[in-house]
């Protein structure tokens, strides 16, 4: 028996009121209890057990778990799961109640569109599943920590698991993501002199020479990327996103630094990026240019299905069942999917809500979709355990 929607917005409403931030976000003006994904981890465990999964926590970092549950099946030889994050971004920017407000069919407050929706429906999918107990593929449920920062929770199920499908409940409008951009995020360096800010020509100002290596990386570092384009994905994509440099107001700067995000597409790969970056800086050094790459942030791979595996046309047979779009689609952000998938596991995204509306001032969901995602969900589950038993 599927749950109601009464009920599904009931259980959004508790997913919403337990919070659990990065703790990546935290200052120490905030309040500590709202960061770190462990209370909302062991209360997913607690309603994982209720509908008669086994439940283990693997601890990835100190004191913050992914969530692992399995429901065997009868015939053990193939392995299906759902996965959702468990970490939402900050509540510094946020203009609704952080832990959940309903106002007709919108529940507003963090996470309720990413990713505590999908989760609701996942565990509404899998609980309706657990009660038929006709699986003959083992089913999986995967709840990874620190999808918002550096996806440690999802590197480290590439290294310890793999199944033969897996859905990554992300804001996805109920549309069937195949393929998505990765990023590499690193910090460049202008290195300088620094000296008396009254007599400037006595030092070397790194925050001018800061401005000289994003003029003369711009032009090439653009062609570059708007060279590499992916038809579900778009082109690829760079942006600086932050800098720092000086010591004081009365000093000329010895170092300036700038961080710099590069949206990656089906078929690149982050070490190629670098490579272009190292081979760069290495021209201009011969200029005699004191620039440098600093820290590599983020190495994000992008996503892309193999079109071919079974759990795609489960997916779109499902929705099509439903009357929604089969389409296979791609998006510009990245999710836990592309580090999944590197362990050989067969990955899409898919979920109610938006993300328009995700890490939003004023985040939100449409709950009325919430069951059709539970729905679309145990019907794609279904139709992929037939398959794979019977080597489809």
């Amino acid at each position: 028996m599927q749950m109601t929607e009464t009920q599904l917005v009931h259980l959004l409403k508790q997913l919403v009121a337990v919070p659990s931030v990065n703790p990546g976000f935290a200052t120490p003006e905030d309040d500590p209890s709202f960061f770190g994904e462990k209370r909302y981890a062991h209360y997913l465990a607690d309603q994982l057990r209720q509908i008669g999964f086994q439940v283990w926590l693997d601890e990835v970092l100190p004191e913050r778990y992914n969530v692992m549950a399995r429901l065997p099946g009868t015939q053990g030889k193939h392995s299906i799961a759902l996965q959702s994050h468990l970490d939402t971004v900050q509540i510094s920017n946020i203009t609704v109640p952080p832990w959940g407000q309903l106002e007709g069919n919108r529940l507003y407050g963090r996470g309720s569109s990413d990713p505590k929706a999908s989760t609701a429906a996942q565990l509404a999918a899998l609980g309706a599943l657990a009660k038929k107990r006709r699986m003959a593929s083992d089913l999986y449920f995967i709840g990874t920590i620190d999808e918002e920062i550096s996806a440690k929770g999802s590197l480290y199920v590439k290294d310890n698991y793999r199944f033969d499908a897996c859905i990554v409940g992300e804001p996805t409008e109920l549309a069937p993501i195949v393929a998505h951009k990765g990023s590499v995020r690193f910090e460049l360096i202008a290195e300088g002199v620094s000296c008396h800010s009254s007599n400037p020509e006595l030092g070397r100002n790194a925050i001018w020479e800061m401005m000289s290596l994003l003029s003369a990386l711009r032009e090439p570092f653009t062609a570059y990327t708007k060279s590499n384009t992916h038809p579900l994905t778009g082109p690829a994509t760079w942006t600086p996103t932050l800098i720092r440099g000086g010591e004081g107001l009365n000093t000329v700067p010895g170092t300036c630094r700038v961080a710099i995000e590069r949206r990656l597409v089906p078929g690149e790969t982050p070490e190629q990026v670098l490579d272009f970056i190292d081979e760069f800086l290495a021209q201009q050094n011969h200029l005699g240019n004191r620039w440098l790459r600093g820290e590599v942030f983020v190495l994000s791979p992008p996503l892309e299905c193999d079109l071919s595996s079974p759990l795609v046309p489960a997916l779109q047979q499902a929705l099509t069942s439903y009357g929604l779009d089969p389409k296979p689609r791609g998006v510009a952000y990245g999710t836990d999917a592309s580090k999944i998938a590197q362990s050989g596991t067969p990955c899409v995204v898919f979920g109610p809500g938006s993300i328009d509306q995700a890490h939003g001032a004023n985040e939100w969901v449409d709950v009325t979709t919430i069951a059709t995602a539970a729905k679309v969900l145990i019907a794609t589950v279904e139709i992929l355990d037939k398959r794979l038993s019977q080597g489809l």
